[in-house]
């Protein structure tokens, strides 16, 4: 061993701030990862409750005979407050009925939609 060199035990004051800088960085990408699947996951769970609540009046209208089959105008729903539904009835031709439900709720001041389409006959 030479004169004057002594030896270095433990990390600089450089290498422990940059070890701090990047796993500080790595942290905050899996939490941006994060809250982005957040807000993935509850809008699915939003249009999964609307296409089921669309579903829903389908299968009221399928028990309804013909002549009772009429259109609703766009309301709130009392057990799902956050949830708009209309039914929308037309006649394309004579004893067949168009039939279109739809659910409408706001996410981050967008409305959105889900939409379910049939036909009724009167056969």
């Amino acid at each position: 061993m030479g004169a004057g060199l002594a030896e270095k035990n433990g990390f600089t004051f450089l290498e422990v701030l940059l070890t701090i800088v990047l796993f500080s960085s790595g942290v905050v990408a899996l939490i941006q990862v994060f809250g982005m699947g957040m807000v993935a996951a509850e809008d699915t769970q939003h249009t999964l409750v609307a296409t089921n609540l669309a579903r829903e009046k389908l299968e009221e209208i399928k028990n309804k005979a013909y002549a009772d089959i009429s259109g609703e105008a766009k309301a709130q729903l009392s057990s799902f407050s956050f949830f708009q539904r209309e039914l929308i009835v037309s006649t394309p031709q004579a004893g067949l009925k168009l039939i279109t439900v739809n659910v409408y709720w706001a996410v981050r001041d967008q409305e959105q939609t889900v939409s379910l389409i049939t036909y009724v006959s009167d056969l």
